[in-house]
């Protein structure tokens, strides 16, 4: 996939995480925050409320990984791949990227329709939600493990036949 950005080591770094992380966030917010990508004519932005260390929420979601939202820890495999999320969305409407509406239950929120969006070998996946004027950037991650990209691989068959 040779479209996609280069990775973002922390050898690039020389192991210090706090230049690491503050690398990986100007990438971020130049993609999301300064300027937006458009997917289908629509601009894709990033939930922009500060949050810790005075960086929007949209980015932590992106670089960290945890499913209590106040313990999430920092994935090295997400911020290595900070320049992605932007690519495979503006690279949406070509062959190059799979797009399946997936619906998620949430108590208290009812039914959220999503947006996924993955490149042909689904290693990566970026998922946004619509609102009624632009997208929303919700998570964006590496799928590490051929176990999880055949899960969404089938999510996706499973929307192209229904």
């Amino acid at each position: 996939m040779d479209w996609l950005p280069e990775l973002i080591p922390l050898s690039d770094y020389g192991g210090d995480f706090h230049r690491y992380v503050e690398a990986v966030y100007r990438i971020f917010r130049r993609d999301f925050v300064l300027s937006q990508p458009l997917f289908r004519g629509r601009r894709c932005y990033c939930d922009t409320r500060m949050d810790t260390d005075g960086k929007e929420a949209g980015f932590w979601h992106v670089v960290t990984e945890g499913s209590i939202e106040s313990e999430r820890m920092p994935a090295l495999r997400r911020c290595e791949r900070i320049a992605w999320p932007r690519a495979i969305v503006e690279a949406a409407d070509t062959p190059l990227v799979n797009i399946w509406e997936a619906e998620r239950r949430r108590p208290g929120k009812g039914r959220q329709v999503r947006l996924s969006l993955a490149p042909s070998d689904f290693s990566y996946l970026v998922v946004i939600r619509a609102t009624s004027h632009a997208y929303v950037l919700v998570t964006a991650f590496y799928l590490e493990h051929e176990h999880q990209r055949k899960k969404k691989r089938r999510e996706y068959e499973s929307s192209q036949n229904s």
